[in-house]
């Protein structure tokens, strides 16, 4: 059995609408330094909606890349391409990426062009820009709330995939609305052709063999996740959800990880988030 571990330990289409809106960027607006001093108890969720046709969404996986770089663990990333936007119709012969989960997030907050991101599902639609300066400002001044535990396995088949979610509660938390659990797929690695205007990211206008990384496949349990505890937890409310999923043959193994997300269901924003990678 393949098991994945825990990478932050007990811590927290159609071408009908291929003429969507492509956001573009003023030229060294999204290289502008960011800081923020990282807790290393506070994991970030980053929604990077995007798309194979999407000419300027390099330029959002470059920025999503100095992150990581800065951030490290404390930053999770989970690739959207949202499934009735022309932007992320596949290219001939190439993988489709688009999911009816990413769709629904783009719909629920009203989202209307590519690259566009949510950092911890915020009310805000961020342009890239504005990632760094969204993802500091709850590292450093953002309470956590809540620990997550989370573990997945493969059976002796790689068939199905096992996961098991475990949290506490940490600091009393007074919020209105219920606690859901939101687990996703993703997967690593995956080679496509992906549409680009900036020739220092790649051959203009298409750059074959691009390396797709951290793109959500499928939402384990409900797309908005699933309710695991009631309004206001206290310090101490222990919570737990399990899943099993069948694995799409489409898929490989060895290049998927799981992200979890602990939600206001409300609100609709992210407490807490956690990721597994294959061992």
């Amino acid at each position: 059995m393949k098991v994945l571990r825990y990478a932050g330990a007990l811590v927290l289409a159609g071408l009908g609408l291929l003429f969507a809106a492509c956001d573009t960027i003023e030229d060294d607006k999204y290289k502008e330094p960011y800081t923020g001093s990282i807790s290393s108890d506070r994991y970030v969720l980053l929604e990077d909606y995007t798309g194979v046709r999407c000419a300027n969404c390099p330029q959002a996986t470059a920025e999503i890349e100095r992150l990581q770089e800065f951030y490290g663990a404390n930053l999770i990333v989970v690739g959207m391409h949202p499934a009735d936007v022309g932007l992320t119709f596949p290219h001939t012969g190439e993988p489709d990426l688009r999911t009816s989960e990413a769709k629904a997030y783009y719909d629920g907050f009203q989202m209307t062009s590519l690259p566009s991101g949510l950092v911890n599902r915020k009310p805000v639609v961020y342009g890239f820009s504005d990632w760094g300066g969204a993802v500091a400002e709850i590292i450093s001044n953002e309470i956590t709330y809540a620990t997550l535990s989370v573990s997945a396995g493969l059976n002796a088949d790689e068939t199905e995939l096992s996961i098991n979610v475990s949290g506490e509660f940490i600091e009393d938390y007074k919020e209105s609305g219920v606690i859901n659990v939101l687990a996703m797929i993703l997967e690593d690695s995956i080679v496509v052709t992906q549409s680009n205007n900036k020739p220092e990211f790649g051959p203009t206008p298409e750059i074959e063999g691009y390396v797709l990384n951290h793109v959500l496949r499928q939402v384990a349990g409900s797309t908005w996740g699933d309710r695991v505890l009631g309004e206001a937890p206290d310090r101490g409310t222990s919570l737990s959800a399990s899943y099993n999923v069948a694995v799409n043959p489409a898929w490989k193994p060895d290049h998927l990880s799981v992200v979890v997300a602990l939600v206001n269901a409300d609100s609709r924003e992210v407490i807490q988030a956690a990721q597994v990678h294959l061992e």
